[in-house]
């Protein structure tokens, strides 16, 4: 199975998943810092790894129903969280790997994996 990482750029311009061209996760990690020091600033995530695989998604939410009670941070329901979705509309789940990545600028973008 593919390694699979959700990407968000800064400001929450875009959010995507990609599947990089690096399946080990110590070697990608080393040539995303790399790449990011090259090129200083990823105005688009795919400069990052040309060769990897980006699907951009986008968080929606219904046009019609409502939660069934005011917003609260713990609500978990598709109208307070809305559903990750393709290009195209059809439904996108997170990976659920502990892989956090966040591109921006050299400094301040990163490729973690919890624990």
């Amino acid at each position: 199975m593919k390694l699979k990482i959700y990407a968000r750029e800064e400001y929450g311009f875009g959010h995507h998943i990609w599947t990089p061209s690096e399946q080990n996760f110590e070697k990608l990690q080393k040539l995303f810092k790399d790449r990011m020091a090259q090129i200083g600033y990823a105005a688009n995530p795919q400069w990052v790894d040309p060769e990897g695989e980006w699907v951009q998604i986008f968080n929606e939410f219904p046009e019609e129903g409502d939660c069934e009670r005011d917003y609260h941070p713990e609500c978990k329901c598709v109208h307070c969280e809305g559903e990750w979705v393709d290009w195209e509309g059809n439904p996108v789940t997170l990976p659920d790997n502990g892989i956090t990545c966040h591109i921006h600028e050299a400094d301040d973008s990163y490729l973690e994996k919890e624990g």
